[in-house]
């Protein structure tokens, strides 16, 4: 996949939006939206790394599929797991609950850990265990090990049309899931993978749609504007916003700036400066560490 700055752009807004929500809550009660933006760069970017390596055997798609994840994730969740652990356990004379979630997140179950303990995100007990936000990579990691599958067979068996009108329709689906059950059990859609899937997918249907359209000439650039300061305005809105209406947003916005990033179209140039684009190669890390 051809690199773009511009997503290194929004992956630095997101980064802040939740670096902010952490260490400034008060003024940012929802940078939290910063892991949902996240979510749909993942989708997106994941997609062109798998559409420019599906002609290989499935075998060896998906063995390169997950060592080149590994590589990437692995090695920085390790060493923070390992300083956090001893850190946590010169402070805390019963780092056990801390330290299982941790071991947890190593295996990317992290959100499965902390649901099944009923661990409220939003409490302030949750900040003291410095694991809690390695849920977002169980969710990551958990999208991970069937997408990969089902976009080669897709992409191999599939004429692209239905392929696209069946993930529109999981999209869809993970969508509505989501924001009935964020209603009545909002941690269980908060941190499981089916409703999350709508958010990782949508960008990966953002990338595949994006493949098949002609590049606007940078006629819409106006509109890719509008949704990265759509995006940026909600997760960095001073005041308490509705957290469906306030997910959905964000996703949305970040989908609609991504659909409009790439060849032959104008680049949006704060997402494009030197700042933007270090500070969104930093993200990971950034994100592991704060």
């Amino acid at each position: 996949m051809r690199y773009l700055p511009e997503i290194d752009g929004l992956r630095a807004l997101a980064v802040a939006a939740v670096l902010a929500s952490h260490f400034f809550g008060a003024a940012f009660p929802n940078g939290h939206l910063g892991v949902d933006i996240f979510f749909v760069i993942s989708g997106f970017v994941i997609t062109g790394t798998l559409a420019g390596r599906a002609d290989a055997r499935l075998p060896a798609f998906l063995a390169g599929f997950v060592a080149r994840r590994i590589k990437r994730l692995f090695p920085a969740l390790a060493l923070v797991s390992v300083i956090s652990s001893v850190l946590i356990c010169l402070v805390d004379p019963t780092p056990l609950d801390h330290l299982r979630t941790g071991l947890a997140a190593l295996f990317g179950l992290g959100n499965v850990w902390l649901y099944l303990q009923a661990t409220d995100y939003f409490a302030d007990s949750a900040a003291l265990n410095p694991f809690t936000h390695t849920w977002s990579l169980g969710v990551e990691e958990q999208f991970y090990l069937v997408f990969p599958l089902l976009f080669w067979l897709g992409w191999r068996f599939v004429p692209r049309r239905v392929a696209l009108v069946a993930l529109a329709g999981l999209v869809l689906g993970s969508a509505v899931a989501w924001w009935v059950t964020a209603a009545r059990a909002p941690m269980l859609a908060f941190y499981m993978v089916p409703f999350r899937f709508w958010q990782i997918g949508l960008g990966a249907l953002v990338w595949l749609v994006q493949a098949r359209l002609a590049a606007d000439g940078g006629r819409l650039a106006w509109l890719k504007a509008a949704c990265a300061i759509a995006a940026a305005g909600v997760a960095l809105a001073p005041v308490p916003l509705d957290a469906r209406v306030a997910a959905l947003a964000v996703t949305l916005a970040t989908a609609g700036a991504l659909l409009l990033t790439g060849p032959g179209r104008a680049r949006l140039a704060p997402l494009a400066t030197r700042g933007a684009v270090y500070l969104g190669r930093l993200s990971y890390s950034l994100y592991l560490w704060h």
